[in-house]
């Protein structure tokens, strides 16, 4: 996100890996001719979103419509993802939304982490150091973001899971904070569901009763129920993902 300051859009996804595995970004510019980022993260939660909204204001990135997942991980109390966490560490001095971020979601080890040199990297682990060392030698997610515009393709063979919803909860501190921040900073945006691949009748009861709270938001949820276009349960292959950008390019009349 860091490589976007000051650049301009027309749209910009937010969201999961159901965003980040499925919105072609390239697609949608070459059918629509409006300029496309998907800045969704892999196992964000609404907190981490509402920090992502934040960052985007921090580093003037304009647009002119923001789209957001709204899926499972909006029933999670109040949590944050650590790869989140792990991907904003190495930056935790750069400005003060990132290091209020992880005040907050790192409250034990916000000191260390911020003071002592190199204490981040081994706190999470030597995944964070192993991501960063390649990216600073070879630029390599950087090339990759910059190519697809944030889109990551799947594009393994369907391999069968559960799928598991939690119990809805009445509110989420977060969901409010996201909807206070588009009014106050007069945001237009929209709220959708990517598809997910229902294997019974009681996942798709549960499904209901998630998308049900959102009566506003576009409901994608059932699209696509072909194991060809999956490659798990939660996530669209490369295939899936190419038919669901087209459909949503349609359906919101991009």
């Amino acid at each position: 996100m860091r490589s976007q300051k000051n650049k301009s859009f027309d749209y910009i996804f937010l969201g999961s890996s159901r965003v980040e595995n499925t919105i072609v970004s390239n697609l949608i510019e070459e059918k629509t001719g409006k300029r496309t980022i998907n800045l969704a993260l892999q196992g964000s939660n609404l907190s981490d979103l509402h920090f992502i909204q934040k960052l985007i204001k921090t580093y003037k990135i304009k647009f002119k419509k923001i789209f957001i997942q709204l899926d499972g991980s909006f029933y999670t109390p109040n949590d944050f993802s650590v790869i989140v966490n792990y991907e904003s560490a190495p930056f935790i001095n750069e400005n003060n939304e990132i290091s209020s971020f992880f005040k907050l979601s790192n409250k034990q080890q916000f000191w260390q982490c911020k003071n002592i040199p190199f204490y981040r990297y081994i706190y999470f682990s030597s995944k964070l150091g192993f991501r960063e060392f390649l990216a600073s030698l070879f630029s390599v997610e950087k090339h990759q973001f910059s190519k697809d515009k944030g889109y990551v393709p799947l594009k393994n063979s369907f391999k069968k899971t559960k799928l598991d919803f939690e119990k809805p909860l009445n509110k989420n501190c977060y969901l409010d904070s996201i909807f206070n921040f588009n009014k106050n900073n007069k945001i237009n945006c929209v709220f959708f569901t990517s598809p997910y691949r229902i294997n019974s009748k009681i996942e798709s009861n549960k499904l209901n009763q998630l998308v049900s709270k959102f009566p506003k938001s576009y409901n994608f949820s059932t699209n696509l129920q072909n194991d060809n276009y999956y490659q798990d349960n939660y996530h669209l292959n490369h295939t899936g993902a190419l038919i669901f950008t087209s459909i949503l390019i349609e359906k919101l009349k991009l």
